[in-house]
Parts: C-alpha cells; structure tokens; sequence
C-alpha cells in the first residue's frame, strides 16, 4: 500500500525534494515532447481535417500558490450551435430552415480514441515544462472548486497523475481530499515513483 509506513520529509529534505522533482518534470517533459512530436503533430491534424478548430481546448484551474493557469486539452468535444430541420424541397419552391441553439457537447469521432487511448492530455506537457504542472501531484482544481482547495494543497503544482487518480475504488469528495492531504504532506521522490509505476500499470491494464 501507498499509504503505509510514510515519514514526513525534513524541511531540508523538502527543498531538496522540490528542486529534484522541478529538473526531472523539465527533462522528461522537454525528451516527450521531442519524442512524441510526430504524434502530436498528426492529433492536431486529424482534428483540424475532420471537426476543424480549435485543435485544444482549455480549462481554466488552480495551481501552485493560488496562480491561475489554463490547462491544456486536445479538443474532444463539439458543441453545435445551429442545426438545419428543413431544406428547401427545390430551388424554384424555397423552404424557410430553420435552426436551434444546443447546448449539450458531444464527443467527435477523432475525440473517441483520443479518449479510448488517453491521448487528450499530452498538451499538458506544456503545462509541466512551464512550470504551471508536474507530472506527479496532488489533482488540479478549477477555479469553481477553489473554496475546497486548502493550503497544504495550493502548496505544489498539480498533477498529470496522483494518489487520487490511480484509485480503483470511487471515493467521496472528501475521502478524495484526505489523499490531497496525505501526499502533500508525506510527498517524496520514492512516494511520486511509485505513484507513477501504479499510473503505468493502471494505464496498460485499462
């Protein structure tokens, strides 16, 4: 278990800690994004060609010390503003269309295997090498959350995984939370390596 047998790291220890897991998210964010260039190159592709733009959509979320940042997303989504109901039958016989305003989004087709093989989220790369995120850490709030974000949370920079994502049992909000606590408090290069082995696992597995 995750939670077992974890002792708070010294205020030296901490420091450490942080500047330690700042040059690894630079390192591995900066390597992925190099890596993966050719893939993210055809995602935005694919989605410019079959739905068009926006190729990303964002959202708006808390990070480290109360700053705002956008996180980023491969857009996934539509939202149809108009709709036809009616045709003209012929030229020489006009009928009126006439359209509705929707406001419910639905996935597009490029949308359901970004999904299928969570690909949406590789632009939060960016995210990490600017600093807005790390790779491992407590969840990201949006700014409609902000009264149940808490100190100890605001404390680090969110996460593209955490103790709360790698769950396979659903939790209340608030048992949620105490795992925010728990890893603010208890965080370590060891703890954020093992997080990140059961993201994998859960990830190849899923």
């Amino acid at each position: 278990m995750i939670h077992e047998k974890q002792i708070r790291p010294e205020k030296k220890e901490l420091s450490s800690y942080y500047v330690m897991k700042r040059i690894m998210d630079i390192c591995i964010s900066i390597s992925l994004l190099f890596l993966l260039s050719p893939l993210l190159l055809f995602i935005s592709y694919q989605i410019i060609k079959r739905e068009g733009r926006p190729v990303l959509t964002r959202k708006s979320c808390i990070g480290k010390n109360g700053k705002y940042f956008q996180m980023l997303y491969f857009r996934t989504m539509t939202n149809p503003s108009r709709v036809i109901h009616a045709f003209p039958e012929a030229k020489t016989k006009p009928v009126p269309i006439h359209y509705y305003k929707g406001s419910t989004s639905i996935v597009t087709p490029t949308g359901r295997w970004l999904k299928k093989y969570k690909l949406d989220k590789l632009p939060q790369l960016w995210n990490v090498l600017k600093g807005e995120m790390s790779f491992i850490g407590p969840l990201a709030k949006e700014t409609e959350q902000i009264s149940s974000a808490d100190s100890s949370h605001l404390s680090m920079r969110p996460g593209l995984s955490g103790l709360t994502l790698i769950e396979e049992v659903e939790k209340s909000n608030q048992a949620y939370d105490e795992e925010e606590r728990f890893y603010c408090k208890y965080c370590s290069l060891k703890l954020d390596i093992r997080i990140a082995w059961q993201s994998m696992k859960k990830m190849m597995t899923n």
